[in-house]
């Protein structure tokens, strides 16, 4: 009997750092192809007097490198209400989370490919830089994605988020419940 109450609490101790080590660390993966669902209805559109453009038929690529991620789409051009023309972009950034909202945000958008048809190639200098401003502008304001409250796992990683990665072809959320 003497030796069940020495050894009862050493066991409890051992037990519980065991047990908090399992349950309080996980993660929750959100891949490429479910983000690109939620993308696929999705618009990019911006109006100014310099620049009308629209981006439709998003694709999203993650990139493990530095968390980057890369939305390509094709896009229409209003150039001084006068120049239009059609192509393809590609624009590159890093994710970044707001905590209050639950939500992921396009950050730091660069092109990193642009052509345009019916437009001549000394103006896009100036319609990228245009557009990489307007993507900027309009992008930081704009949910990528928003956790699910009625997804327990999301719901978790809302409250309890300590990092967020790309491996591989999915977004990585590590979180824990203390």
């Amino acid at each position: 009997m003497q030796y069940c109450h020495k050894t009862l609490p050493l066991f409890f101790i051992v037990f519980s750092l065991i047990f908090s080590q399992i349950s309080l660390a996980y993660t929750y993966e959100l891949t490429e192809i479910e983000l690109q669902e939620k993308l696929n209805d999705e618009i990019f559109e911006h109006k100014d007097p310099l620049l009308s453009v629209s981006i439709t038929s998003s694709k999203i690529t993650l990139i493990e490198k530095d968390n980057q991620v890369k939305l390509s789409g094709d896009v229409n051009i209003l150039l001084l209400g006068q120049l239009e023309g059609k192509g393809y972009t590609s624009v590159q950034g890093r994710l970044e989370y707001n905590i209050e909202q639950g939500a992921f945000y396009f950050k730091d958008a660069k092109i990193i490919d642009l052509t345009i048809d019916n437009i001549s190639p000394e103006y896009l200098p100036v319609i990228k830089k245009a557009l990489e401003k307007a993507l900027k502008k309009g992008l930081k304001n704009k949910a990528i994605y928003v956790l699910d409250d009625n997804d327990l796992k999301q719901k978790l990683a809302k409250s309890q988020l300590n990092s967020v990665n790309i491996k591989g072809k999915s977004v990585v959320f590590d979180f824990s419940l203390f």
